[in-house]
């Protein structure tokens, strides 16, 4: 007996009642009595959002990046995500819900790693390949304290040539952006773009290569929003 799936299914396996017969498709067996034998079908899942290839910040503590992968099937199939031992970087990690958890460390600076996700639906799987690498350079980041509120420090020195310290902080962890502005608004130094545990923190801030005049900068946690003004003078 043969099965034939239809367009965008794939043949599964034989069953009989409760007990998979056989995944071999023709199938040849034997008829001594009624039997009602199936075929199951199904469709692929299918990735919906995929982890663009990127280099991780290294800083010289702990912190945590993520990403959050997710997926559909066109069955409705519950869906479970892994990650495959081969390549990932050492200490990442992915829950059967999507999220990719990886917090470098400084022995891994300047590394590459391939990692390798897959999303099941039970029966059928669908791999997703993305690479990572560990940035050349470590960022400072000093924990100092466990704060209750957020807040955006003055940076000091201010006026600085060309280094500087900014210091913020979070009563929770959340996903924290810290970025430089130049007068017109535009982006110029991203300085934090990671998930951070609850703390106050120290940034340095190397304005080098910036002409002189004055700069903004902008942190953002969770529905916080807080800039602060500085000035470059060499």
């Amino acid at each position: 007996m043969t099965a034939t799936p239809f367009a965008d299914y794939k043949f599964i396996h034989w069953f009989e009642g409760n007990n998979i017969l056989s995944t071999n498709n023709p199938y040849t067996f034997s008829v001594n009595t009624s039997r009602n034998i199936l075929a199951r079908f199904d469709r692929p899942p299918k990735f919906d959002t995929r982890m663009p290839s990127q280099t991780v910040q290294v800083h010289n503590v702990p912190v945590k990046f993520s990403f959050l992968y997710k997926g559909s099937d066109p069955d409705n199939d519950a869906l479970i995500f892994s990650l495959l031992n081969d390549g990932k970087p050492e200490g990442s990690d992915i829950t059967i819900q999507g999220l990719f958890n990886w917090a470098p460390q400084t022995n891994q600076t300047g590394k590459q790693y391939k990692v390798k996700v897959v999303l099941s639906d039970g029966f059928l799987s669908v791999t997703d390949t993305t690479t990572l690498t560990a940035s050349n350079s470590i960022t400072s980041i000093e924990e100092l304290t466990k704060p209750k509120n957020y807040f955006l420090f003055q940076n000091f020195p201010n006026p600085f040539n060309p280094t500087s310290k900014i210091q913020f902080s979070i009563p929770k962890e959340e996903f924290v952006r810290l970025s430089v502005f130049n007068s017109i608004g535009q982006e110029v130094k991203v300085l934090v773009n990671q998930n951070l545990p609850t703390a106050t923190y120290s940034v340095d801030f190397n304005g080098s290569g910036l002409t002189n005049g004055i700069y903004f900068y902008k942190l953002q946690a969770g529905g916080f929003t807080q800039t602060k003004k500085m000035i470059l003078l060499k």
